[in-house]
């Protein structure tokens, strides 16, 4: 459509029979699985995601969109200024950060109905207040309170989290699940008699749980991702044990141009920028990490732990 006129006669229909609505589009990624390569796949994106901007140039407007869509797709339909176009719907990015992280958590167990969490005080509650309820949960530290264990609110919270600071629900929830199940299955193994009495999910439970998780996400990106599967299947079957350390140099795994950037763009490969060899090296996160089945060079965790305090600003 070259003009509104067609918008401008819908929400004239609209109006005529006292309707409002809002269309939500949903799952498109489904619908439009080529969208990677597949023209007419991305000219139909961008024509969808085109439309909210068009509909403000209606005055009295009786009807709006509401578009759900993955980043890559997005970038797939827009070629040129994608950067522009993003900085445009900043504030509808759907995204988790650490407050937000923990508010699902908390949410979650007033559904369980465990640790006296309630639904109605979540927006009332403070971070704080918050993280200081979820100790019940898991505990103030990953070990005694006076050790020097990791805080294992945000432990949890880098864990899961990649080099761009994105974490996913689905994370956050698998993760409860397998350190829950480790728990009550593994009891004596995870010395539950030992830490019941200041938390429900002790930390060994917490900590045998990223693995599982990792190997989960590793399926899922694997599905979503035509690239990342060809590397999954096709190329990290090869490597060496010696090739799947961390860091790692980007010709030591022979990576594409292509791939690398779709790995970067996923948060799953990231650039140490302030490393002071010649030799730019790459580091991986936990929750791909052990998907993907690659160990951490000897004291390379200290670095990745800085690295991800400034992926997550703290």
């Amino acid at each position: 459509m070259s003009d509104n006129s067609d918008l401008s006669r819908l929400n004239n229909y609209f109006n005529d029979k006292n309707v409002r609505l809002i269309f939500l589009f949903d799952g498109l990624e489904d619908t439009f699985i080529e969208a990677s390569t597949n023209t007419r796949h991305q000219i139909a994106l961008r024509a969808l995601i085109n439309i909210p901007q068009r509909l403000n140039e209606i005055r009295n407007l009786n009807f709006g969109l509401i578009i759900l869509l993955r980043r890559d797709f997005l970038r797939y339909s827009i070629k040129q200024n994608v950067g522009q176009f993003e900085s445009l719907y900043k504030a509808y990015d759907l995204s988790w950060d650490l407050d937000s992280f923990r508010k699902l958590v908390y949410w979650i167990c007033s559904q369980a109905k465990t640790i006296a969490a309630q639904e109605i005080e979540i927006d009332q509650l403070s971070q704080e207040d918050i993280t200081r309820k979820l100790d019940r949960l898991w505990g103030k530290k990953l070990g005694q309170v006076n050790s020097k264990e990791a805080y294992t609110c945000g432990w949890i919270h880098a864990a899961l989290s990649d080099f761009k600071g994105r974490l996913q629900a689905r994370d956050i929830i698998r993760l409860l699940c397998y350190a829950a199940d480790f728990t009550v299955q593994n009891a004596k193994d995870v010395q539950f008699d030992k830490w019941s009495s200041d938390r429900l999910l002790p930390p060994q439970a917490i900590r045998r749980s990223i693995k599982p998780c990792s190997e989960d996400k590793v399926k899922e990106i694997a599905e979503e991702y035509p690239a990342f599967k060809t590397w999954w299947e096709e190329q990290i079957p090869g490597y060496t044990k010696e090739q799947k350390q961390i860091p790692f140099t980007l010709d030591i795994l022979n990576l594409e141009p292509t791939l690398i950037q779709t790995l970067e763009d996923l948060g799953v490969i990231y650039e140490d920028q302030d490393a002071k060899q010649d030799i730019s090296r790459y580091y991986i996160p936990e929750i791909f990490r052990e998907g993907l089945g690659f160990e951490l060079n000897k004291g390379a965790r200290p670095r990745v732990l800085v690295l991800k305090r400034k992926a997550l600003g703290s």
